[in-house]
């Protein structure tokens, strides 16, 4: 039911890129077409929705309520817990969503000759794997600040929009100023909305493609020590209560 709630941002993003072209003497805007800009708008919805995580509020559930005690004297890693957990419950959803991708990417195909072959389809599915690990990666930083501050539901909220706007779920990154693009490049937010949408779509030759996996999978070991550290300093200064 949560994915009937794309449509919504969906209708919205359609109408105001209408007007927008409407508005313009050029048949294309920051590099897209109409139908490009369409295309972008309904495949990083979709995107965005599958990477989202939402398990910081449980995480800060366990800190606060006592329930990551029976993680400290157990020999389970919680961090290899959650991501089993979220890896869990986004296979489902996964399997939904690449449908409604590959039915929007046919009709695209077959109405506005999309530039999309096989090899496209096969780098966009193993670079959306990784999208979905490196996120959950981010979003177990973020949670760890659950360690430091009582009420963090807000900034939770706040987090997740934030992160959704400069990973391209809301607009392409390209329509920010390049020196925020180039800012972009050395961070891991592109990389999980962006640069997936912009290899199913046909915008990136297949050396590109190769790169952004490559830039994946750094980011992934990157934020994996990252996420570590976070959470052993976060361990050191948790107070085991209720439970």
């Amino acid at each position: 039911l949560s994915l009937l709630s794309i449509i919504f941002p969906a209708v919205t993003q359609y109408f105001f890129w209408t007007a927008v072209f409407k508005c313009s003497s050029s048949a294309t805007i920051y590099g897209y077409t109409h139908s490009q800009m369409i295309f972008y708008s309904l495949i990083s919805a979709l995107m965005a929705k599958l990477v989202a995580s939402g398990f910081e509020y449980e995480v800060n559930d366990d800190i606060k309520n006592g329930g990551l005690n029976k993680f400290i004297v157990k020999p389970i890693g919680y961090m290899f817990y959650r991501i089993s957990c979220f890896l869990g419950e986004k296979s489902i959803q996964a399997v939904i969503i690449i449908v409604l991708i590959g039915f929007v990417t046919v009709l695209y195909k077959i109405l506005f000759d999309l530039n999309i072959a096989l090899i496209n389809i096969i780098f966009f599915l193993v670079s959306m794997i990784f999208a979905i690990i490196l996120n959950f990666l981010i979003s177990f930083c973020v949670s760890t600040i659950a360690f430091l501050v009582d009420e963090v539901s807000y900034l939770f909220a706040m987090s997740a929009m934030f992160l959704n706007i400069i990973s391209g779920g809301v607009l392409p990154v390209d329509v920010f100023p390049s020196v925020v693009q180039d800012i972009f490049k050395f961070l891991p937010f592109r990389y999980t909305i962006y640069s997936v949408v912009n290899i199913v779509s046909g915008r990136m030759s297949n050396m590109q493609s190769i790169e952004v996996l490559v830039l994946q999978i750094i980011w992934i070991l990157i934020m994996s020590v990252v996420s570590n550290l976070l959470w052993k300093s976060g361990v050191k200064k948790y107070t085991a209560a209720g439970g």
